[in-house]
């Protein structure tokens, strides 16, 4: 969970220097493309997640330490995902006026400064490559219940 948020808050002391630098700035279709992204992410995710299973693992203690592993993905995925909609929903208030009209930078304080879509996109886009970490979490948990099924089998027979 500590990930998540050090990643928002570097995405957000980035995106201030990306304003006072001027290098480039984001354009809004990015965020869309990028929420959308990080929504279908979020399902193939969770599906992952729901078809996790350890009834064949007899061992408690390690039923008990995937359970965990897997609780702990699950809360980084629903987190990250809640995080991205809250800012997309913050940040992107195209819906309430016409967009010309609408700010494109916040200013929290007097040096404080960023793009909306700079830093929606960088978090968007954190959160994407969360998510592949993530991936690779269930891949890892799914490996160790076959191994500790196969051990378990494997104990049977002798």
């Amino acid at each position: 969970m500590k990930r998540i948020f050090l990643g928002t808050l570097f995405c957000f002391i980035l995106s201030v220097g990306m304003y006072h630098l001027g290098v480039f700035h984001f354009i809004w279709d990015y965020v869309s493309t990028l929420y959308t992204i990080v929504g279908i992410v979020f399902s193939v995710g969770m599906s992952l997640i729901i078809s996790v299973s350890t009834i064949e693992v007899k061992n408690r203690e390690a039923k008990k330490e995937i359970r965990h592993k897997m609780s702990y993905v699950t809360n980084s995925y629903i987190l990250s995902f809640a995080l991205a909609s809250i800012l997309f929903i913050l940040l992107d208030m195209r819906g309430n006026a016409l967009p010309e009209h609408q700010p494109k930078t916040v200013e929290l304080f007097r040096y404080v400064v960023f793009w909306k879509s700079d830093f929606l996109v960088l978090s968007l886009g954190f959160y994407v490559l969360s998510y592949i970490g993530n991936f690779m979490a269930i891949q890892d948990m799914n490996r160790e219940i076959e191994d500790i099924i196969d051990k378990e089998c494997q104990s049977k027979h002798s």
